[in-house]
């Protein structure tokens, strides 16, 4: 093709055709030039569409990540009702002025057992999305809108509830199992015979400390489910912004 091109230059140059020579040489230029640019969007165009694959790749791990963390609302939702439940059950037996051998079962058990003493929290999985800010590719999220809202909700979510119901059920677990030990419980722990208060003689029914931290504690299991509901609807709406970037 080259040659093709020389031959025809030499022709017009011969025939002393050097106007023709001129237009010619500057449409073989042209010709180059518009191949090197067809070339460059070719490029061009097989780069947009390798990150776009790689893009849709990492949405899609995220997007995993992001459903993750609605199963895990739903948990400490379902977990935060049974704490509820607990602490209902063992502020009834403290409301009775003499807690009788039978409630005195039932408040051991929900004090070994159940969950007065635990707590379930949130930490959102961020694992491809720490994968693609740790690789320095964020950009290739082309969808500002989308890489803006996913860099806010990995960034700036959290439930400070969450931190204070902690502390909250931490400072009950030490008041309340001093004020609850009696003959019968340290029996069933030991084997061994203190001589201590007896279960009758427990005054739970009086003591204002004891029921302020559990509504304390019921009123922020409360919080908390009000900013899982709004967690929970962020979620949502990051998965349909991805899912509808995946579409395009």
């Amino acid at each position: 093709m080259i040659k093709f091109f020389r031959k025809i230059r030499q022709n017009l140059l011969s025939e002393g055709k050097t106007g023709k020579y001129f237009k010619y040489a500057i449409g073989e230029i042209a010709l180059v030039v518009i191949g090197i640019l067809i070339a460059l969007w070719l490029n061009n165009l097989n780069t947009i569409s390798q990150n776009k694959e790689k893009g849709d790749i990492m949405l899609l791990e995220i997007k995993e990540n992001l459903i993750s963390d609605t199963l895990l609302i739903r948990e400490i939702s379902t977990f935060n009702a049974e704490k509820s439940s607990d602490i209902s059950k063992f502020m009834q037996i403290a409301a009775e002025k003499k807690i009788s051998q039978e409630l005195g079962e039932k408040m051991f058990q929900l004090l070994s057992e159940g969950k007065l003493f635990t707590n379930a929290s949130f930490k959102s999985n961020s694992t491809g999305y720490n994968t693609l800010t740790s690789s320095g590719n964020i950009e290739i999220i082309t969808n500002t809108e989308l890489r803006n809202q996913l860099t806010q909700y990995y960034l700036t979510t959290s439930i400070a509830a969450f931190d204070e119901l902690i502390n909250l059920t931490r400072s009950f677990k030490y008041y309340i199992l001093p004020k609850v030990t009696n003959k019968e419980f340290v029996k069933k722990v030991t084997n061994l015979d203190f001589q201590i208060r007896n279960l009758e003689d427990l005054k739970l029914n009086e003591d204002e400390k004891l029921v302020s931290d559990l509504i304390l504690i019921l009123a922020n299991i409360n919080y908390n489910e009000q900013a899982l509901v709004e967690l929970k609807k962020e979620l949502i709406h990051l998965i349909e912004l991805i899912d509808e970037e995946l579409k395009k």
